[in-house]
């Protein structure tokens, strides 16, 4: 469940179930300010996933494909598909699916899919609180640190 909430005069955020909390900067849900900060930080380029306000800005974003991982042989006909007849270019994926974790044989053959069609897979996000499950990956400096870092920096 996410819920909408503020405190203390601070810009609303996105309260996760988890109790993770992210700022709902404009970036996020307008154009707009999201060009605008990719020109000021000399960006020319974003791979986001697809919302309805992109359906018109084709060249200042491309689409990334999600998977359904609890099927690794349906995840890689996804992704090939979403590559090949879609003109996605990637995928977007979390960074463990129910108990498994990125080096399980079932998640490697879905890497090794992107790899051979020459596509990144691109690693979501995850709140810090799961974060003990990426230790092994050292993905809890990748992930968890750098979405920390993010927002202390849209909170500044």
């Amino acid at each position: 469940m996410t819920a909408l909430g503020r405190r203390r005069g601070r810009a609303e955020r996105l309260v996760q179930e988890l109790g993770f909390r992210q700022p709902l900067v404009p970036g996020i849900y307008q154009l707009q300010p999201r060009l605008t900060d990719m020109d000021a930080m000399g960006i020319d380029h974003a791979v986001v996933s697809i919302s309805p306000m992109l359906f018109f800005y084709w060249a200042d974003a491309a689409a990334t494909a999600t998977l359904p991982m609890q099927d690794p042989a349906a995840a890689v006909q996804e992704l090939e598909r979403a590559v090949r007849d879609l003109v996605m270019q990637g995928a977007h994926i979390a960074p463990f699916v129910e108990q498994g974790t990125l080096d399980d044989p079932e998640t490697m053959t879905v890497l090794k899919a992107a790899e051979r069609l020459g596509v990144p897979v691109i690693l979501h996000a995850y709140p810090p609180g799961m974060s003990s499950r990426l230790e092994d990956f050292y993905l809890r400096n990748l992930i968890c640190h750098a979405a920390r870092r993010r927002r202390k920096g849209v909170q500044a």
